[in-house]
């Protein structure tokens, strides 16, 4: 049950215009594709799911939560329907969580929350609470009447969630019962956040109760105090944020969102906290205001996470200088102090952000500041930053970049065969041919072919004709060859002897995606990766409309994409073909919409079978 049920659908017309600014890659393949449940699997679940044992049952419902469409939704709340098991219900409930909560009966999930068992009415509630017509008046009866400390925990973090809509309908006043150590200090923490949240006017128990908190010995109990720690007066969030916990300071910064308060600019001029976690959360909360104040305490704070000696708080002070939040003059101010400052950390977020907010105007003062750089990942941020922002085609740029050529580390010259290629520097042809066939790592070597494609020149073509034969599994080594089929289509052949490296290319082409990289010979058949195989399909279709009157390309091109239009099984030898090729529904999808385009027809998107279950694929067998 290890192969994921989520189908990908591929536009082909989206993919072939991303690959005429870049390769198609894995994680655009597999990772930012729509996903789609497909009808045909989704009823071969249905009548198999009676079948799994109760281990299979819960991956498979893991597996389904994956696909957010209208078919997973239907096959969680139909197994809902029929499951016994506690286990089992718990992770439908649980599942159903990740998908469209409109679109859940508010009654399919309403009666598991009095199931009889902990567990399933524990799911259940974490579940109910969030659903848009979550009926509150319900809960409040709930509320009085049950005494499980984890289905009361769950019941009152949903009004604490709900806020407006909870207290709508829910008495704030069932929540006192919980107060001043009636109830067991989890379950008193979850009533007074509860409490806390409630948008309306507090009254004075309400206000002793978070007081009375607030000075318990109890950490839990403080820091739920410190949850809505700035709208008491007698228990300010200044007061909390010194607390001698680090959970409770943490739960202060955590919650504050008032940027119009005074108490703000108390919480921000507090020294640096010796607690990474809660240096942490003080700067998040900027990342909360609805605008960053442009305040010199905003900018200390922002400086300092840009230095810290922890990651999280310098990755914390990034994400709030690139936030939507920040004022561009601000950002552009804080970027270059920290691209002047000794710290290593500061500057790398600084090459970051300029690319990031095209900071253009700081693009000669990275130039200044790279030479004097001694940290690969620095320095390989800086290049990436004139690559970002420099108008290509500049002969200069050789010379700039000519001192990083040889550096030690794979990571800069990496960057340096990318910025080659991506500024199109004239002259530059002979160092990327270098970088493809003679650098040791296979990354900068990928970086070179990357290269060829967007300096597509004729010089490359026996480069790239020679590179398929090299068919390493690394990681690095697929991705170069995925590249050397892009960057195949995008240059112009003008002599005879180049298009006859055009044909080689084409045919390595058809071989990489018909022929496995390990012999069959071996006991084992492995076909080259899917980004690979895609980018040839890609590659072939593009030269097919480059070429239409070219008719070996033609003909090697139809044959490549009829046979993936519908792949064979692993196990079995096309008689038609006498080829293998692998199951891999995305790039079946790749080859179908190809032939679409090649013919003028509309490209249709397709739901794809990820077929690699074996309990779902013996279902199907025993049906045929």
């Amino acid at each position: 049950m290890s192969t994921s049920l989520a189908s990908y659908v591929l536009l082909f017309p989206l993919w072939f215009s991303l690959t005429q600014q870049a390769p198609i890659t894995l994680n655009q393949l597999r990772i930012h594709g729509p996903t789609e449940l497909s009808e045909q699997l989704a009823q071969i679940l249905v009548d198999g799911y009676d079948q799994l044992t109760l281990a299979e049952r819960s991956q498979l419902i893991y597996e389904i939560r994956r696909d957010h469409g209208p078919r997973a939704q239907q096959l969680l709340l139909g197994w809902l329907k029929q499951e016994q098991d506690p286990f089992v219900l718990s992770a439908l409930l649980n599942s159903l969580g990740f998908t469209k909560l409109e679109t859940i009966p508010e009654k399919a999930i309403r009666r598991f929350l009095t199931a009889g068992n902990a567990m399933v009415q524990n799911a259940a509630m974490r579940l109910y609470g969030r659903l848009p017509d979550a009926d509150f008046a319900y809960l409040a009866t709930l509320c009085q009447e049950t005494t499980d400390p984890g289905f009361q925990i769950a019941l009152l973090d949903a009004v604490a969630a709900r806020r407006d809509t909870a207290f709508a309908t829910f008495p704030a006043a069932i929540l006192l019962q919980f107060a001043n150590g009636v109830a067991t200090p989890e379950v008193e923490a979850a009533a007074l956040k509860a409490a806390l949240s409630n948008p309306g006017k507090r009254d004075a128990e309400f206000i002793h109760w978070q007081s009375e908190a607030a000075a318990s010995s109890n950490v839990i109990l403080r820091c739920a105090a410190a949850s809505d720690a700035h709208v008491n007066s007698f228990t300010p969030a200044s007061t909390l944020a010194r607390d001698s916990e680090p959970a409770v300071r943490m739960a202060v910064f955590q919650a504050y969102q008032d940027g119009a308060s005074e108490e703000l600019q108390k919480l921000l001029g507090l020294p640096a906290d010796s607690d990474p976690a809660v240096r942490t959360a003080r700067v998040e909360l900027l990342g909360r205001l609805d605008v960053i104040p442009d305040i010199p305490v905003v900018r200390r704070i922002l400086l300092e996470g840009f230095e810290d000696d922890w990651a999280q708080v310098r990755t914390a002070a990034e994400t709030v200088l690139s936030g939507e939040n920040m004022p561009r003059e601000l950002a552009l101010e804080l970027a270059t102090a920290a691209l002047t400052t000794s710290a290593d950390s500061a500057r790398l977020i600084a090459y970051r952000q300029i690319i990031a907010r095209q900071f253009s105007e700081l693009l000669e003062a990275v130039r200044s500041r790279l030479p004097q750089e001694t940290l690969s990942e620095n320095i390989a941020a800086g290049l990436r930053v004139i690559i970002a922002l420099k108008t290509p085609g500049d002969a200069a740029d050789l010379d700039y970049l000519r001192p990083f050529i040889d550096h030690k580390s794979p990571l800069v010259r990496g960057a340096v065969a990318e910025a080659l290629g991506k500024l199109q520097v004239p002259g530059s042809e002979p160092i990327i041919i270098q970088f493809a066939t003679q650098d040791e790592s296979e990354n900068v070597q990928a970086y070179a072919f990357e290269s060829m494609g967007f300096f597509p020149q004729r010089v490359f073509l026996p480069t790239i004709a020679e590179r398929f034969q090299n068919r390493t599994g690394s990681a690095d080594a697929t991705r170069a060859r995925a590249a050397a089929c892009w960057a195949a289509a995008r240059i112009q052949p003008a002599t005879p002897e180049d298009l006859e490296a055009i044909d080689q290319i084409a045919y390595s082409i058809f071989y990489l995606c018909t022929q496995p990289t390990i012999p069959q010979g071996m006991g084992m058949i492995v076909f080259d990766d899917t980004d690979v195989i895609c980018n040839g399909l890609v590659a072939t279709t593009r030269l097919m409309k480059l070429y239409p009157d070219h008719e070996a390309l033609i003909e090697n091109g139809r044959k490549l994409l009829n046979i993936y239009k519908t792949p064979i099984s692993e196990a079995v030898t096309a008689s038609s073909a006498g080829l293998n090729v692998p199951v891999e529904e995305i790039s079946t999808s790749v080859a179908r919409q190809a032939l679409q385009f090649l013919n003028d027809e509309e490209c249709t998107q397709t739901a794809l079978n990820i077929q690699g279950l074996a309990p779902i694929l013996s279902w199907k067998e025993a049906d045929n």
